[in-house]
């Protein structure tokens, strides 16, 4: 997911954000009994979102990744914006031989 960080000069006074392309494996995908967190009652419908176990982000001294639930909508798929996504299907073997 393409998310915004903060950026800091060399004397640690915010001047700006970039976005960086953070990873992470999808653990679960809405079934209608999820809640919305900070919701009180709000529940995700089904297939509405993924809870995201996310790789530790080491610029930012992160060890250990942490959990998210995120709203991936078809219209931010593979885009160059805040919140866009896109799937890393790993080593693909096409089957073809040299």
């Amino acid at each position: 997911m393409l998310t915004s960080f903060d950026t800091f000069d060399e004397n640690g006074v915010k001047n700006g954000t970039t976005l960086r392309w953070c990873g992470g494996v999808i653990v679960k995908v809405s079934d209608g009994t999820d809640k919305v967190p900070g919701g009180r009652t709000r529940r995700y419908k089904e297939n509405e979102a993924a809870k995201i176990k996310w790789d530790p982000v080491k610029e930012l001294g992160e060890k250990v990744g942490e959990e998210s639930w995120e709203v991936l909508l078809k219209s931010d798929w593979n885009k160059d914006c805040e919140g866009a996504w896109r799937i890393d299907l790993g080593d693909i073997d096409y089957g073809i031989k040299e």
